[in-house]
């Protein structure tokens, strides 16, 4: 066991006291239950795996062919199930929409939270959530639907999911000015750095098929790896 995943394990059992931004979603009410609001046996939390496989299965569809060229009966048909039964957990294909980025958001939002709350260096925290970003979408723990899909939205609801995207790339930001301070990274425009790690990580989790070769995991350290030795401070070359 590595020592960033120990310190994780610590933080994870700490993050309870750590503060963390609110999500800012204003005055709009969305009906939605969250991953960790009902518990995960009996009858509710059969309703709550029915559930969450739509939004997943909605998510690769979405992803493969775009929002707008996916009909609920594509969703039904890819579960095996009839129309009537997504009408059971949603109201239309927007609800779906929006869960897809809500609970992707989740995700990310609590391997952000367990990062920020570990011992160590920027570098540490920023390594630490990098792979577990990669993995949870990797290993298909978090739906994945292109950002541009966010368009389907109506404007109440893109304005949900845009603060929330713009809290995690502000958060990543600051992470990396940190890791300047701290001297764990080198110079470099965090507001570049964030933007990069945006579109590679997004082409490498869209493009990831386990059946091609490299797992999740070796993916993931690859991608860490690239990335990461970018941003590591510059040793002076003796002239």
């Amino acid at each position: 066991m590595d020592d960033i995943t120990v310190r994780a394990r610590r933080a994870r059992g700490t993050r309870r006291s750590v503060s963390t931004p609110s999500s800012d979603q204003g005055e709009v009410a969305v009906p939605r239950v969250r991953s960790g609001s009902i518990p995960v046996s009996g009858r509710k939390g059969r309703w709550l795996e029915k559930k969450n496989a739509i939004v997943k299965a909605a998510s690769r569809l979405f992803s493969e062919r775009g929002f707008n060229y996916v009909s609920l009966d594509d969703v039904a048909e890819q579960l095996g199930i009839g129309k009537p039964v997504i009408y059971y957990y949603f109201e239309s294909k927007e609800q779906i929409l929006f869960e897809c980025y809500s609970l992707a958001f989740d995700v990310g939002d609590e391997v952000m939270r367990t990062a920020l709350a570990l011992e160590g260096d920027a570098r540490t925290r920023l390594e630490y959530y990098l792979r577990e970003y990669l993995l949870a979408h990797l290993r298909g723990e978090a739906p994945l639907v292109p950002m541009h899909d966010i368009l389907a939205l109506s404007e109440p609801l893109r304005g949900i999911i845009e603060r929330r995207r713009r809290n995690r790339r502000d958060r990543l930001r600051k992470l990396i000015a940190a890791g300047q301070e701290d001297g764990s990274l080198g110079p470099c425009d965090p507001r570049v750095a964030v933007s990069a790690w945006g579109g590679a990580s997004a082409w490498v989790i869209g493009s990831f098929d386990p059946r091609k070769g490299l797992s999740p995991e070796e993916t993931a350290e690859y991608m860490v790896g690239l990335f990461l030795n970018g941003l590591l401070p510059r040793k002076k070359v003796a002239k």
